[in-house]
């Protein structure tokens, strides 16, 4: 439990950095709350491996669903380009 309240106080402390324009505090704040996530990780035996695969993963998805969503390179039609789908969220899965 001491883990996680260590990641918090992390992380709040480099969103508050960010909001202060304190550059170096939010190096250092960011580089202590992905130590405190590694902790968190070895704790419930999950390799970092995972958790980066999986972020490549949603990143690949997400660049996908932006590419699919840009307007098709052909001609104009009435006036407006045609799409074939549109996507109406920029959410990451």
């Amino acid at each position: 439990m001491r883990v996680c309240q260590k990641a918090g106080l992390h992380a709040a402390n480099c969103t508050a950095a960010f909001i202060a324009g304190r550059r170096q505090d939010v190096i250092r704040e960011s580089a202590q709350f992905i130590r405190s996530l590694e902790e968190i990780w070895r704790g419930q035996d999950v390799p970092p491996e995972e958790i980066w695969t999986e972020l490549l993963r949603r990143l690949e998805a997400s660049e996908l669903l932006h590419r699919l969503n840009q307007p098709p390179h052909r001609c104009k039609e009435l006036g407006r380009r045609a799409r074939a789908w549109r996507i109406t969220t920029s959410k990451l899965p």
